[in-house]
């Protein structure tokens, strides 16, 4: 596999390991996730994708960057159990809401670092995406 700017390139045997999953992938959520990185392989645009696959673009490029950091194991191994214990962040609730009125918090990459450096918690930038928007917790403006 090569790398270049979020862009993937599977080797043919990396390719007969996608489409055999993809076969066989019963769990929707993982299957689109490798559909995703599937398609990428193939040139078809993030944009494009994303509406095949119902998700945000920003949702994609989450997908394409957990890839590139862990392969195929880290797109696929992922907690989707939403029935049981409450997320990580809701007990820091009330101090993110606060935090993102506080200070100048952009972006939800800024958002996910500055949450992993005063919690120690690590979470996916499209599942914060999420999260903030269930609980209408809102970025600050970035500056004229």
């Amino acid at each position: 596999m090569v790398i270049v700017m979020h862009q993937i390139y599977l080797e043919p045997v990396q390719e007969e390991e996608f489409e055999k999953q993809l076969a066989t992938e019963r769990d929707a959520k993982i299957w689109r996730r490798l559909q995703a990185i599937y398609s990428r392989n193939q040139r078809i645009a993030s944009a494009v994708i994303a509406q095949n696959l119902s998700v945000n673009v920003a949702t994609i490029t989450e997908w394409v960057r957990i890839y590139l950091k862990g392969g195929i194991k880290a797109l696929t191994n992922l907690n989707y159990d939403h029935q049981g214990p409450k997320s990580k962040l809701a007990a820091y609730e009330q101090e993110i809401d606060k935090l993102t009125d506080d200070e100048q918090i952009p972006t939800m990459t800024c958002l996910q670092q500055r949450i992993k450096e005063l919690y120690g918690v690590e979470v996916e930038e499209s599942w914060l995406f999420r999260w903030c928007k269930k609980k209408s917790i809102c970025l600050s403006k970035r500056p004229d």
